[in-house]
């Protein structure tokens, strides 16, 4: 537990492997923030009411506000970002810098929105999004549902690799077993 000034209302638990106080961020008007575990928080200067437990879970948050991120590198890129939800290692991880109203829920789920908004990814590897994902509204659930999907907007994709084969498409419903 460390001993922050500044860091209102706030928690850190983390140490070094030679116990020494861990990195963290200038902290100089974060307040009400949570982090357990090595990494965590490491860049946060003043994000407020975020969540983040797992070895580098919200490492590079800087002024993101309400993020709650549990997993190792869970949130891990998310810088300014705001009322996202990653669970599972590096749920809205990847390279979700500024993206906000994201959520993940399995391994690498919604890990490569970048300033996507909006997104419900339910599964492993669900909405890798490529490269850099941009698009808003989308919900994917199924292993490797929208794995290549980087600008769509409002589709819906339920199955395994459902809709996979959109990267760019707007307003789709596409259900089942390596469907679109």
């Amino acid at each position: 537990s460390m001993d922050i000034t500044n860091f209102t209302d706030s928690l850190l638990i983390q140490t070094n492997s030679d116990g020494s106080a861990p990195t963290t961020g200038t902290l100089s008007s974060a307040t009400g923030n949570i982090g357990i575990g090595k990494n965590t928080f490491t860049a946060l200067t003043s994000g407020d009411y975020n969540t983040a437990i797992g070895d580098t879970a919200g490492g590079g948050l800087t002024t993101g506000i309400g993020n709650t991120f549990l997993g190792k590198t869970a949130g891990e890129l998310v810088s300014s970002g705001n009322y996202n939800i990653g669970v599972g290692y590096d749920a809205v991880g990847g390279r979700a810098t500024t993206g906000s109203h994201n959520i993940g829920l399995g391994y690498y789920a919604c890990d490569k929105v970048t300033s996507g908004g909006n997104n419900i990814a339910l599964g492993e590897n669900c909405m890798l999004g490529g490269t850099d994902m941009t698009g808003n509204g989308n919900i994917a659930m199924g292993e490797t549902a929208a794995v290549n999907i980087v600008s769509g907007d409002h589709n819906i994709m339920v199955g395994y690799q459902a809709g996979n084969a959109l990267t760019t498409a707007n307003k789709n419903v596409i259900l089942g077993y390596q469907a679109g």
